[in-house]
């Protein structure tokens, strides 16, 4: 299965990130940030197509945004955050 690119918006973004999916939610999915170390920095799970995720207590730098459903990764995006 190919993972789809995560279109976020703004980006790179300040305050907060728009997370939409580009397929229906069919099954609860799951909101990762991960920094440049591997570390899953944040984590929500989801049943909607639009999410917003507040990044006041993120730290400047570059993200890897994931999606998850049933245990695999969907897709996947970049997010600059800056301040």
């Amino acid at each position: 299965l190919a993972l789809y690119q995560i279109k976020l918006y703004p980006n790179p973004a300040t305050a907060s990130v728009q997370v939409p999916f580009a397929m229906d939610c069919e099954a609860l999915r799951t909101i990762r940030l991960v920094d440049m170390t591997g570390r899953v920095v944040f984590e929500q799970e989801t049943l909607v197509n639009q999410n917003r995720v507040d990044l006041g207590g993120f730290a400047q730098g570059v993200y890897s945004c994931q999606v998850w459903e049933n245990g695999r990764m969907q897709g996947e995006g970049r997010l600059v955050v800056g301040k």
